[in-house]
């Protein structure tokens, strides 16, 4: 169980607030079976969140449950159903959303995963509506030597107009991340970024020491 509660003026010069304006509730439960086999352990999972604000208006509430298992072999599989409520520009928006998700690592110079979430989806503009989106995610990470890591992303994004059931975008980002240690101090960072959507190809260099 947890509480948290950001003020409507609190700001920071140091970092990045997302949202002011929240008093937050959350509980979660989860129980875990060990069947002492190729399933190491499997169970299901259950959490639940409510956030006002200061003026005691419900902003968001969420219900998830789902089942989560890890296998002998170093690979962790989850299902989860989600029901929420989000307003937005004053509307009361209620969604049912899926996940599944699945993630492996074979051995300490790679590993793998990825997920795909379906379900609706609000479209934030100037004319809200409640679209059907699907997201999905690949994603590896690669250490080929000690001193050497990439982590290489594809994700996939996009959303439908129910009411005309046109496509409203279609957007893929690919993404890889790698990382030099040349020394304890001395550190390379490259972050290469496509977007489909706006067809632009972005770099971010970054020595440090």
């Amino acid at each position: 169980v947890s509480l948290d509660s950001v003020d409507p003026a609190f700001r920071t010069d140091t970092g990045f607030v997302q949202r002011v304006d929240t008093r937050t509730a959350q509980a979660n439960a989860m129980y875990r079976w060990w069947p002492q086999s190729w399933l190491i352990n499997w169970g299901p999972r259950f959490s639940y969140s409510r956030n006002y604000d200061f003026a005691g208006l419900l902003q968001d509430e969420q219900v998830s449950a789902g089942v989560l298992g890890v296998l002998s072999s170093n690979l962790i599989g989850i299902g989860m159903v989600n029901r929420d409520m989000e307003r937005f520009q004053g509307i009361e928006f209620f969604k049912t959303s899926y996940y599944v998700g699945a993630g492996l690592t074979a051995s300490r110079k790679y590993s793998l995963g990825g997920y795909l979430s379906w379900g609706d989806q609000v479209f934030y503009g100037t004319d809200s509506f409640l679209g059907r989106g699907v997201t999905g995610t690949l994603f590896a990470t690669l250490r080929p030597m000690s001193r050497l890591n990439a982590d290489l992303a594809l994700i996939t994004s996009r959303l439908h107009d129910p009411r005309t059931s046109a496509q409203v975008f279609d957007v893929k980002i690919l993404r890889a991340l790698t990382t030099f240690q040349f020394t304890n101090r001395l550190l390379f960072r490259n972050i290469m970024e496509y977007n489909t959507l706006s067809r632009a190809l972005a770099a971010n260099l970054l020595l440090t020491y």
